[in-house]
């Protein structure tokens, strides 16, 4: 769909930079299902990807499904950052209000509405409005907000006093309420403040600190990572409500980052992360080990990583940390160039062309931790 910003939809199996941005300094992206944000040091934001849903803006050409190459995205003052769900967008201008635009499903626009009507006349065909030009989220006008997550359906923020607000779909209790309804505004989480939030599929999780009773702020310990929505497996129950995750206690928290189901952590001088029916890789355990872990547990060839910036995608992490003696150890990537045009992914000669590398990965090491516990003694 044009999402890669390349000027056409050719599939792409290693990184290629976007040429059209070559002039405009970014500082940062975002992506959802069929769209990409960047924002630009100037305090431009550009998108491209699929248009039908107001993703892009307003500026698109509407007689195009998608935008290949960026455009800019008109009637936002100068843009702090962003964070995309699957087809909405969220940015925080450099004043700290908080702007919204893409479809209103799930009432994750904010404004009051999940935007649904019956399009067509003697049937039931549900359709939602969409939103191209971006407007303010109203209930957080009055609020400066520092930090903003999108999942595909719901949202997080968290203003200058630490105060989290979440909305969207409230399916498996993922807003924290306590109940799974649908939230058409923000509403505060009272149980805690936070300094770093992220959202996953049907869950989220954020670096805060418990609020008491009384309404005083537990400021003097260290900060817990607080998590709600589908955090263990299908099959067991839904946190409805932010709890803190036991296995992390007495760690210093650092930076972290929710996939669709798995989330990562850097704490202290170790990589830790954990997710339920992870068959992909992404949890970093090293060959041999195993694929998913219900609980937070170290991921050993990581150990002493100088990270700066974990990501997560659906089925996969990148962690951008310092290149040091734990990452010359590393295996070197080395993307496939081949595409192949119009398809739904690039054909790869190999498996074994993405596995050349520098070194071989060094045998896993035990586990410091018992399997599948990472509480520091």
């Amino acid at each position: 769909m044009g999402q890669l910003g390349l000027g056409d939809s050719v599939t792409r199996a290693g990184p290629t930079p976007v040429t059209a941005l070559k002039d405009k300094p970014i500082s940062s992206a975002s992506t959802g299902k069929h769209h990409t944000l960047w924002v630009g040091t100037s305090g431009a934001l550009y998108g491209s990807g699929a248009s039908k849903q107001g993703c892009v803006g307003s500026g698109c050409n509407k007689k195009r499904e998608m935008e290949m190459t960026p455009i800019v995205v008109q009637g936002l003052p100068p843009v702090q950052s962003a964070a995309s769900g699957a087809s909405f967008n969220l940015v925080i201008d450099r004043t700290g209000t908080l702007w919204a635009f893409g479809s209103s499903e799930f009432g994750v626009l904010g404004n009051g509405s999940d935007g649904a009507y019956n399009k067509k006349d003697g049937a039931i065909k549900m359709a939602y409005i969409v939103q191209a030009v971006p407007q303010k989220v109203i209930k957080l006008m009055d609020r400066t907000i520092v930090a903003v997550a999108a999942g595909p359906q719901h949202c997080a923020a968290i203003d200058e006093e630490g105060r989290c607000f979440t909305w969207g779909s409230g399916g498996y209790g993922r807003l924290g309420h306590k109940d799974q309804k649908d939230l058409h505004v923000p509403m505060e989480l009272p149980e805690m403040r936070a300094i770093a939030i992220s959202c996953g599929n049907a869950y989220t999780a954020a670096i805060g600190y418990a609020v008491l009773r009384s309404g005083a702020v537990c400021h003097s310990g260290q900060s817990s990572l607080y998590m709600w929505g589908r955090v263990k497996s299908a099959s067991q129950n839904s946190w409805m409500y932010p709890q803190m995750e036991d296995d992390l206690r007495g760690w210093n928290l650092k930076t972290f980052a929710c996939g669709s189901a798995h989330t990562v952590v850097s704490a202290d001088s170790s990589v830790i992360a954990w997710g339920p029916n992870c068959q992909c890789g992404e949890l970093g355990y090293g060959e041999g080990e195993k694929k998913s872990s219900a609980r937070p547990k170290k991921c050993d060839d990581l150990e002493k990583l100088k990270v700066a910036q974990i990501a997560c995608g659906m089925a996969h992490t990148i962690i951008l940390a310092e290149e040091d003696e734990v990452t010359k150890k590393l295996p070197e990537w080395v993307p496939v160039q081949e595409a192949v045009a119009g398809s739904s992914s690039a054909s790869t000669k190999s498996s074994k062309a993405g596995a050349k590398g520098k070194g071989k990965l060094d045998p896993p090491k035990k586990t410091i931790a018992k399997a599948g516990k990472a509480r520091k003694k």
